[in-house]
């Protein structure tokens, strides 16, 4: 058996002059490690899947752009590119017939005036003065007028003096009248005693007690009172009549007097309307007013003198309560791996993905209605657009850019087994 051994031996120094390195003697070993290795790296590697769409950043309360309406030059600038404002701040004034300056004087001066009560207020200490005010300059020719009108009015005393004599007089008559009453009352009174004794003179002349020239005269004594009480009448309705007459010119003059004052009064309002309305359109044609609090961003390089055109977006005022978000619009075709809370990387145009890296968000919300075969989500950034790379971005009105939707992050050995079983079952 040794000599077998030894031969053998012989034979295998020949075909094998030396003796194999650790590589051969462990080669089983070592595949096994690399195939571990392999499973494990293939485990460990994340391959996601995507969906690519185009993004649009703004804000959650969206930035409002400011349009031009009318054509013409820039006459003045009023703020700076990317200033703080505050709702009601005037930005720019484009050129136009009427001095700005004159405008917010008549606008302070028609803040002064008010209607209510039947009365027309006003500041008298407003300094009245010829105003450039383009169209509205009739009228405002004419409220002067009205309120001067209405001024005078107030002070002049006829028609007050002349209702003040008539109500005298109305009161003096109907004293008179009271007088006349309380006469007739006793004439009446005296009339029934004439009566009474001209029926006990009657009896006596029938009896031929008393001659006829006495019972006549107490006839004509009769006669004489009811003269006197028909005189007292005729004075009550006289009296009657002219306090009629006196009231009725009392009313005439208030009446004239209150006409003057309602002419004055819807007149002024009028044209305080029409100055009103008349700014309102100024101040949409002619200027331009921030809507909202927020900070003012130039949509161009912009400077006074600068010729403007109807139509054009200005500038855009991005609201203070920065909560950014985007929205994508991507293919209704891989619409069933799409769903809220996917995490999505953005990377914006201006910002090169190797120098500034990709924004992450979330999608928040997804619109079910497709438009023209296309599918809309909503994502959030949070209140800052910090990049992968750690830097923040500035942001600017409509910012654009591509968008990756990662709908699955499954890992390399999870999708060639997925492919595996795929290829069993089909």
């Amino acid at each position: 058996m040794r000599e077998v051994t030894e031969i053998q031996s012989e034979e295998l120094r020949e075909f094998m002059p030396y003796t194999p390195g650790w590589i051969t003697r462990f080669g089983n070993t070592i595949m096994l490690v690399i195939v571990i290795g392999s499973i494990v790296l293939a485990q460990l590697i994340r391959y996601p899947e995507t969906v690519a769409g185009e993004v649009t950043i703004t804000t959650e309360t969206p930035s409002v752009k400011l349009v031009n309406k009318i054509s013409g030059k820039l006459e003045k600038l009023f703020v700076k590119n990317d200033s703080l404002l505050t709702k009601g701040t005037l930005i720019a004034e484009i050129e136009n017939p009427s001095a700005s300056s004159d405008i917010e004087k008549l606008r302070q001066f028609l803040a002064s005036i008010v209607v209510e009560d039947n009365k027309l207020l006003f500041d008298n200490s407003f300094k009245i003065e010829p105003l450039k005010v383009g169209d509205a300059q009739n009228d405002y020719t004419f409220l002067l007028y009205e309120l001067d009108a209405y001024k005078k009015l107030m002070q002049n005393t006829y028609y007050p003096e002349k209702i003040r004599n008539l109500e005298r007089q109305i009161a003096t008559y109907k004293k008179l009248a009271q007088l006349n009453l309380a006469s007739k009352a006793l004439f009446e009174q005296e009339l029934q005693n004439t009566e009474a004794k001209l029926k006990m003179n009657e009896r006596l002349f029938l009896e031929k007690v008393i001659p006829v020239a006495e019972y006549q005269e107490k006839q004509n004594e009769l006669l004489n009172k009811k003269q006197g009480l028909n005189s007292i009448e005729k004075s009550i309705l006289e009296t009657t009549i002219s306090i009629s007459e006196f009231e009725r010119q009392k009313l005439d003059f208030q009446n004239q007097f209150q006409e003057k004052i309602e002419a004055c009064l819807t007149n002024a309002s009028r044209l305080k309307n029409n100055l009103d309305n008349f700014i309102n359109t100024w101040r949409k044609n002619y200027t331009v007013i921030s809507p909202v609090d927020g900070r003012i961003v130039f949509s161009q390089n912009i400077f006074e003198k600068q010729h403007v055109t109807s139509g054009e977006t200005l500038f855009v005022i991005v609201p203070g309560n920065k909560n950014y978000i985007g929205v994508i619009n991507t293919s209704a075709e891989r619409i069933g791996k799409l769903k809220v809370g996917q995490d999505v990387l953005v990377s914006l145009a201006g910002f090169p993905v190797h120098d500034f890296g990709k924004v992450p968000g979330k999608v928040i919300r997804m619109l079910s209605t497709p438009n023209k075969n296309t599918y809309t989500l909503i994502v959030s950034f949070g209140s800052t657009l910090t990049s992968t790379y750690g830097v923040a971005l500035d942001f600017k009105p409509e910012m654009t850019g591509t968008a990756e939707i990662i709908v699955d992050k499954a890992s390399f050995l999870e999708r060639i087994l997925k492919n595996v079983r795929k290829a069993f079952r089909e």
